[in-house]
Order: structure tokens, then sequence, then C-alpha cells
């Protein structure tokens, strides 16, 4: 059985090892850059909550 892989990893060993290096620095990279905490979002108060959950009652019965 042969593994479905891409296609640049059916060639020379030397150009498969140097494509992975470059690989895994990105992957490194892309790592470090994350910072921000998701989930994050500003509070929203009741009022608002209210109004858009009575905004999509009114779309779902068909007056929107």
């Amino acid at each position: 059985m042969t593994d479905i892989v891409e296609a640049w990893k059916w060639q020379a060993p030397g150009d498969i090892i140097e494509r992975l290096l470059g690989e895994s620095a990105r992957t490194e990279r892309r790592g470090e850059a994350i910072s921000a905490k998701p989930g994050e979002h500003p509070p929203r108060d009741r009022y608002y909550t209210q109004a858009r959950r009575l905004r999509v009652k009114q779309l779902m019965r068909g007056r929107g």
C-alpha cells in the first residue's frame, strides 16, 4: 500500500530534506508569532442581547 503524499516528496532525497527543513522552520516561526488570547470579546449588555434575539426571531418568522 502506498501513502498519499505531496508530489514533491517523490523527488530526490536531497530536495526532500531541504523542503522538510524549510517547512519545519516556517512552522516554528508561525508558532512564535501567535500571542493573542482566543475567545476574548467585549462584553455586551442585556439590552443588546435582547434586541438581537428579537431580531433573529422576526427574521425566522419572515418579518425581516
